[in-house]
């Protein structure tokens, strides 16, 4: 959330510290909904590639040796935990022996349980007053659409894309 904060008031270095740490410290597949931001800053030139590589070169160093030392000690064994998991689940490609859901799941079962029955709707009159929501819209869906590509799906994985619809959804409701 802090993370989205700091995009939304134009804080981009802030952004690609939070992001950054959000990502190797905790969920790996962030870097598809933060790096997608990151593009779309880059080509309106709001950061420049070498400032976003800096800031984001410096992040990670930052909080992978944060998270490396302070895991290892708990683990007894040197390790970085969201690299392990990421080798686990996606590279060797064994998330789905957790089971596997349709491409659309997420569309049709998870989003729609998990966000307010008007939220759509909201969405619709939010995007339609103020275009800066498309952009956040359109960054929510291509993540989720993107991780639909994967067999094996939990709402937690997409569960970062909520307060962006809620964002544009309250956009809307303020619109009303």
């Amino acid at each position: 959330l802090s993370a989205f904060y700091f995009w939304f008031s134009g804080n981009l270095a802030a952004f690609i510290w939070c992001s950054g740490y959000s990502i190797i410290i905790f969920r790996a597949e962030l870097v598809l909904l933060m790096g997608m931001i990151i593009l779309f800053e880059l080509y309106h030139a709001r950061i420049s590639l070498l400032n976003a590589f800096l800031h984001a070169a410096c992040a990670g160093i930052t909080s992978l040796a944060l998270t490396v030392v302070i895991d290892s000690y708990f683990w007894q064994r040197w390790c970085w935990p969201e690299a392990e998991v990421f080798w686990y689940n996606t590279v060797q490609n064994k998330s789905s022996d957790w089971g596997t859901s349709p491409f659309l799941w997420y569309f049709y079962s998870a989003l729609p349980r998990a966000i307010s029955l008007f939220t759509p709707f909201l969405i619709g009159y939010g995007m339609k007053y103020d275009k800066r929501t498309r952009v956040i819209f359109t960054m929510a869906i291509a993540f989720v659409l993107l991780f639909s590509f994967l067999p094996h799906k939990e709402l937690r994985f997409v569960f970062y894309v909520i307060p962006l619809l809620n964002v544009v959804a309250a956009v809307g409701l303020n619109s009303m």
